[in-house]
């Protein structure tokens, strides 16, 4: 049987080097980007792996509802696109 996320996770690795844009004003770095998620998910299978020892495997669907939970507030703290942020510099006109 298949999860139901498995297709997102290519999409995301498609669309992600196409955002980021390095070079424009809200573009961003895609390797940091990249490592970041890959050092996260080494520590969230170490800490799965802790919870499952100590709690058994239920454990497992208790701490993806939680997971789960928390999407909509991280949901609301992207920017929207085309948005600018405050800190960015001040266009110069000549």
């Amino acid at each position: 049987m298949h999860s139901p996320w498995l297709p997102t996770t290519n999409l995301a690795d498609a669309l992600a080097p196409v955002a980021s844009r390095a070079r424009e004003p809200l573009g961003f770095e895609y390797g940091w980007v990249r490592g970041a998620g890959s050092a996260a998910f080494i520590a969230a299978s170490i800490i799965a792996g802790w919870a499952i020892a100590w709690h058994g495997l239920s454990i497992v669907i208790w701490l993806q509802a939680l997971l789960m939970l928390t999407v909509p507030l991280a949901v609301m703290r992207v920017p929207a696109v085309g948005t600018t942020f405050v800190d960015a510099p001040p266009a110069h006109h000549t």
